[in-house]
């Protein structure tokens, strides 16, 4: 069973996007890319770049994340 725990979140200027970076079983990291809408009271929706990929260390993982997310890398 994969096991994610969240290391780091990003949001946009609006606060209507984010980026989390998790580590997944203690091991490996990724990263996923959520939405919500202000007048939706149900949460963040998963959206846009997410990443099955899996990388060795937080910094690729973020890194990743910032070439996939371009309000990221700004």
């Amino acid at each position: 069973m994969k096991k994610k725990r969240v290391i780091s979140s990003h949001n946009n200027e609006t606060g209507s996007q984010c980026v989390d970076v998790f580590i997944v079983n203690e091991k490996f990291y990724g990263f996923c890319q959520y939405r919500r809408d202000i007048e939706d009271q149900n949460g963040w929706f998963i959206y846009g770049s997410q990443s099955d990929a899996v990388y060795v260390s937080y910094d690729e993982a973020y890194l990743a994340a910032t070439k996939a997310v371009s309000w990221l890398a700004g």
